[in-house]
């Protein structure tokens, strides 16, 4: 088996003109996300409040926007609205953002290469938890219910369910079977070293 060759490897230039750009790395709940995915690029998703007290950490806040709120489908729980942000400080790895640019013409005489570029270096890493509120219980009962639903259901049927009954011996099989029974007629009739010739011979033939 022959394995396939591996692309050929294609140096490309790195713009590390935002290296010194510190940037945050936050995890948000799966339903905020999707939430996100639904969103248009033209509307405002949420808004970030940050209360700085001396001596203490920075407390961030999330607000989501009421566009994004609105985009749910019908029979879909509310979701929360005000969450906060978890601030921890990255000083174990050196983490960054890289985007990847496609180049739209590809038809010019001079064809354009693809472009890479850091976008910055995470500093921080902010984990987003809702507040203990009624919709979010609500949220999280759901969940859980549909987490807890079997797979698999009884279903009654209210007619007849035509099923192909399974076959109680094939083709094949029915004709060894009457070979078998010939050959046991046959010993039965010329006795048994007879029998053990014409075997030997039909043997043969196959």
């Amino acid at each position: 088996m022959s394995t396939p060759n591996p692309a050929p490897h294609i140096d490309r230039e790195l713009d590390l003109s935002n290296t010194g750009r510190g940037v945050w790395l936050v995890k948000v709940p799966k339903y905020i996300a999707n939430k996100w995915d639904k969103a248009p690029g033209n509307i405002e998703v949420g808004k970030l409040k940050i209360s700085r007290v001396p001596g203490q950490r920075a407390q961030v806040q999330l607000s989501l926007s009421e566009a994004v709120l609105c985009l749910k489908d019908p029979g879909e729980q509310n979701i929360p609205k005000e969450h906060r942000l978890d601030v921890s400080n990255e000083t174990r790895q050196s983490l960054g953002v890289f985007s990847h640019v496609v180049p739209s013409n590809t038809d010019s005489v001079i064809p354009e290469s693809e472009k890479l570029y850091m976008e910055g270096r995470i500093v921080q890493k902010l984990e987003c938890r809702p507040y203990a509120d009624t919709t979010y219980y609500k949220l999280k009962s759901e969940s859980i219910r549909k987490a807890s639903m079997p797979q698999r259901q009884v279903q009654q049927l209210e007619r007849i369910v035509q099923n192909f009954k399974p076959v109680s011996d094939h083709k094949h099989n029915v004709s060894v079977y009457f070979i078998n029974l010939s050959l046991l007629q046959l010993w039965v009739k010329l006795g048994y070293n007879m029998y053990i010739r014409v075997f030997h011979y039909a043997r043969q033939k196959k």
